[in-house]
């Protein structure tokens, strides 16, 4: 594993730095070419943007999966712990780390909430407010505007009131296919949420935002959480249900040195708040064309 880790970390602060590079070329070249040059130049920042992306949400995947899958995480030695022979115990008939628990969802999280859908409550498209739905949520982890319903401030207000999304906050897509979240960086203030994305704040006492939302997006729980799926048309998963799930819970000093890691590999750019997604060049494209 501490090949592979340091492989990755290699990888990904070349990433980090051609990346630096890239957009820095980027922001200089919109100053002195045309609009039909800046289609293109966003054309090109958008197809490297998402490749970024792909790879280090893969990276912090395996990283989740090493640490909390095969419970090779590094022991007080930097040894791989599980292959390097550390102690297993039988916890309701799953073989974890000692030390480690045994869980439900609800156990390990602060608040969960939704969004609300307009009824009778507001109307759409009357402002230039983001109306997210589980449409706008990807399964690399981003949030895709395009096709996006907007709303005016008052909504916005009466929608807010129910979600109370926050930086930390996961969204999650109720509805199949799952496993598509995403990990709030920035406070949410041109965008809201509706009824079919749930937002799950983690409680920070047990463990940290990063570690939950790369749970959700684990190849186990998509299976687990497909397999509980309910609905005669769209199916989905209901609160009750995800709040009974049960997964395996390290120490947080665990998780902690986990979060490190993620720091060292770059896995921030994705996890913990480096801003360069499609997005942030979503008013520049508008423009542009």
């Amino acid at each position: 594993m501490d090949k592979i880790a340091t492989s990755n970390n290699t990888a990904a602060v070349m990433h980090f730095l051609l990346s630096k590079f890239f957009f820095t070329i980027v922001l200089l070249l919109l100053n002195f070419v045309n609009t039909t040059a800046r289609v293109y130049i966003f054309l090109l920042a958008d197809i490297y943007i998402k490749n970024i992306n792909d790879y280090l949400e893969e990276m912090a995947k395996t990283i989740y999966d090493y640490w909390f899958v095969q419970f090779d995480f590094p022991n007080e030695n930097g040894k791989p712990y599980k292959s390097s022979g550390g102690k297993m115990v039988n916890s309701n008939g799953h073989i974890i780390p000692e030390g480690w628990t045994f869980c439900k969802v609800q156990d390990i999280i602060s608040n969960i909430c939704t969004g609300l859908n307009p009824r009778d409550n507001f109307k759409l498209g009357t402002g230039d407010i983001k109306y997210i739905t589980v449409k706008n949520l990807t399964p690399n982890g981003t949030l895709d505007f395009t096709g996006c319903d907007t709303i005016d401030e008052s909504a916005r207000t009466i929608v807010h009131n129910r979600s109370d999304i926050q930086i930390g906050d996961i969204l999650f897509a109720s509805i199949a296919p799952l496993g598509r979240c995403y990990l709030i960086q920035s406070e949410p203030t041109d965008w809201d949420i509706n009824e079919s994305v749930f937002s799950i704040r983690a409680n920070t006492d047990i463990i940290t935002p990063a570690f939950l939302y790369l749970y959700f997006m684990s190849d186990a729980f998509i299976k687990h959480a497909t397999s509980s799926s309910t609905g005669s048309i769209f199916k989905g998963i209901r609160i009750n249900t995800l709040l009974e799930t049960e997964l395996c819970v390290p120490p947080l000093s665990v998780i902690l040195k986990f979060k490190e890691r993620l720091a060292c590999s770059c896995c921030r750019s994705r996890i913990h708040g480096f801003q360069y997604t499609k997005n942030s060049f979503s008013s520049r494209w508008t423009s542009a064309r």
